[in-house]
Order: C-alpha cells, then sequence, then structure tokens
C-alpha cells in the first residue's frame, strides 16, 4: 500500500503540470489573438482617418477652382455688359440721325413745294397749255417726293420700333454649373458630361434658343437628342441689380420675369478651355455665359 501512494504523486504532479500548462497555452493564444485584431481595427481606423483628410484636401482643392471659375465668369459678364451698352448707344445714336434727316427731309419738302407751285402761278398767266403739262410733270415730281419722305419716315419707325423692343430685354439672376455622369460637380473637361445653365429674362423677350461655342470658337453639335430648354414664368420680386440692354430702364419690381433653363449633355469627351453658353432672342444675343474646364 505504501508503493502504490508513493507513485501516485508523481503522476497527480504531472497531470497538475500538464494542466497549468495547457491553461497557459490557452490564456496566451486567446491574448494574441485579442492583439491581433486590436491591431487590424487600428489599422483601419488609420487608413480611415488618411482617406478622410485625402478628401478634404481634394474638396478644398475644387472650391479654390470654383472660386476662379466664379471671378472668370464675373469678368466675362462685365465684358459682355460693356459691348451691350456700346452697342445701345451706336443704336441710339442712328436713331438720333435718322431723325434729324426726316425732319431735314421734311422741311425741303415744304421749301419745295412753295416754290414748285410759285412756278405754277407765273406759268399760268402766259400760257395755260404749257401750265398744264408743267402741272402734271411737277405734281408727279411732288408724288415722288412724298413717297421718299413717306419711305423715309417708316424706316425712321422701323429702327424706332427696333429700339424700342432692344430697350426692353434685360437679363438677372445667373447660374452654369458643369455635372459628371453621377451628377456630381466637375471642373475637369475630361469627366464632364452635362452643362447646365439658367438665367431670368424679362417677358418681352421672345423667340428664344441657345448656342454653346468650344474653346476654339466653334459651336458645338446640338440637336433634341442631346440639348433641351425649359422656360417657367417667375413672379418673384427682383431686389438686384439685373443686365440691362437699354441702361436708362428702370427695373420694375412687379414686372413678370422668365427662368430659363439651359442644358446639354456631350456624347463625346469635352477638351479644356471656356465654353460659351449664348441665349438668344429672335437672334439677338442676350444672355452670355462662361464656363472654364481644365
Amino acid at each position: 500500500m505504501a508503493s502504490v501512494s508513493t507513485d501516485t504523486k508523481p503522476n497527480v504532479a504531472a497531470i497538475v503540470s500538464i494542466i497549468l500548462f495547457m491553461g497557459m497555452f490557452i490564456y496566451l493564444t486567446i491574448v494574441m489573438s485579442i492583439k491581433e485584431r486590436l491591431e487590424d481595427e487600428l489599422n483601419e481606423e488609420r487608413l480611415q482617418s488618411e482617406l478622410l483628410l485625402s478628401e478634404k484636401l481634394l474638396e478644398k482643392k475644387q472650391k479654390a477652382a470654383l472660386q476662379m471659375n466664379y471671378n472668370a465668369l464675373d469678368n466675362k459678364l462685365r465684358q459682355t455688359n460693356n459691348e451691350l451698352l456700346s452697342t445701345q448707344t451706336n443704336l441710339s445714336r442712328m436713331a438720333s440721325d435718322l431723325l434729324e434727316e426726316r425732319n431735314s427731309n421734311e422741311s425741303n419738302l415744304l421749301r419745295e413745294q412753295k416754290t414748285l407751285l410759285q412756278i405754277l402761278q407765273n406759268k399760268s398767266e402766259s400760257d395755260s397749255i404749257q401750265h398744264e403739262k408743267e402741272i402734271a410733270a411737277l405734281t408727279e415730281q411732288i408724288r415722288f417726293l412724298e413717297n421718299s419722305v413717306s419711305q423715309k419716315n417708316k424706316e425712321a419707325q422701323t429702327y424706332a420700333s427696333e429700339i424700342e423692343r432692344l430697350s426692353g430685354l434685360r437679363t438677372n439672376e445667373f447660374s452654369i454649373e458643369s455635372l459628371k455622369r453621377n451628377k456630381r460637380l466637375s471642373v475637369k473637361a475630361a469627366k464632364t458630361k452635362t452643362i447646365n445653365a439658367s438665367m431670368e429674362v424679362s417677358a418681352g423677350a421672345g423667340d428664344l434658343s441657345f448656342s454653346i461655342l468650344d474653346p476654339a470658337g466653334n459651336p458645338l453639335s446640338m440637336s433634341e437628342t442631346n440639348s433641351s430648354m425649359t422656360i417657367s414664368e417667375s413672379n418673384v420680386k427682383k431686389t438686384g441689380t439685373p443686365f440691362y440692354v437699354n441702361p436708362v430702364i428702370q427695373l420694375n419690381a412687379s414686372e413678370n420675369w422668365k427662368r430659363v433653363k439651359m442644358t446639354y449633355v456631350s456624347s463625346t469627351k469635352l477638351q479644356p478651355g471656356v465654353y460659351r453658353v449664348i441665349l438668344k432672342s429672335a437672334d439677338l444675343a442676350i444672355g452670355n455665359l462662361s464656363l472654364r474646364l481644365e
């Protein structure tokens, strides 16, 4: 019996050692697994932080590019305004010249008529037959002069009507943007799929159409499948300064305006440069927007 008890003690010690060894092994395995998982999570959070920082830097660059485009558009609008003001001044000067010419023609006609009547009276005393012939010839000449004056009056009225029509054309509230295929804003020509432009025009503007010029000044090919224009009424009171074709006319806050939206979808890759969107009313350019693509 004493021999059996003595042999059992080493066996128990060995079993206890094995159990302790297995426990330590399992503990170390669990600790290493937890450590690896924590390291993976830390690496993933580090990657997400770096990605977020890259997106913020890209957004900052895009904002700077958009600000540059805005400044370029503002300068272009100022230049267009000066050109149209110069055109209006030239038209006003032409109207004034026509009016002076008409008044001069009327005065000359009256003097010529008085002279012709005096000639008729003098001739009637000497030769009645010759007098009648001269009356017929002079009457024909008077008719010709009256027709000439009438034609001049019609031309002056036509110019006056055209000037009045141009004076009523105004534009306001411009916007233009370039979009990628996923409808997000883009400043890259290669990634731009759609160009959207809009502005408000006075209610008197009719027969509206638009075109887009590429950086080389050539019009882009447009059809019903890749371009569209929508016109809606806008009765919002205007408080800003509109773009005037005629600077003498003041802004009427209760005047009706039209909101014109223009869309162009490109089927080919656009080239970098400045694109111009031109809005016309009966073939007269009344709005000009510029878009710079890199």
